[in-house]
């Protein structure tokens, strides 16, 4: 009688840790850009629009994203989110979210800017702005530009931000679907595994 209840309470562990394994291998793959190539954002003065390209395929991924008037400059978030283009004539910077390649917002900033760069962490994005002789800044989380232009020298047209002194970034890759598939399968067999010599040395 006790082995037999020892084997319906451990053929129940085994259904519910397969359960939980299933569940959580799914949470994974839903939230996860698992195998995500990475994506090129080409301004396009004459046409005010900006491309997409799939640097796997080198193929141009749906239609052009309108942003403002003769976009220049452009720089992508180090996660990946956000693209902030920078437009000369409008006197603004079109943030597009690369989930859905829609412009998000568009930010009033100095006089025909053209360089845009982000932050390591990604929190600001400073833009040149050429006519005006200053740098803007923008709070990414708000979209909005924090206190005054900074002045430089006579015409800025680039910029550009260092890297985090002392504190290398280093980013570990996603796991595949295959490797998910791997660490969710060695999981289940070594609790499996586990159990069996229990169950055999209670056995003994």
């Amino acid at each position: 009688m006790g082995e037999l209840k020892f084997v319906n309470i451990f053929k129940m562990r085994i259904a519910v840790l397969g359960f939980l394994a299933l569940l959580i291998f799914g949470m994974i793959l839903g939230t996860n850009p698992v195998e995500a190539q990475p994506f090129a954002y080409v301004a396009n003065t004459d046409s005010d629009n900006v491309s997409v390209i799939d640097t796997a395929t080198n193929m141009v991924v749906g239609l052009p994203i309108p942003v403002g008037d003769f976009p220049v400059g452009v720089a992508i978030t180090p996660d990946g989110t956000r693209a902030y283009v920078a437009n000369v004539n409008s006197d603004n910077v079109s943030v597009i979210d690369t989930a859905t390649n829609m412009v998000v917002a568009t930010i009033p900033v100095g006089d025909s800017r053209f360089g845009v760069a982000i932050t390591p962490d990604c929190t600001r994005a400073s833009v040149a702005n050429l006519l005006s002789d200053n740098v803007s800044v923008i709070d990414t989380a708000t979209n909005m530009t924090v206190g005054s232009p900074i002045p430089v020298g006579t015409g800025p047209r680039a910029v550009a931000i260092t890297p985090i002194m002392g504190t290398p970034i280093i980013r570990a890759p996603i796991p595949t679907l295959s490797e998910w598939g791997l660490i969710a399968m060695a999981s289940i067999l070594g609790i499996v595994g586990f159990m069996v010599l229990r169950r055999r040395k209670v056995a003994a």
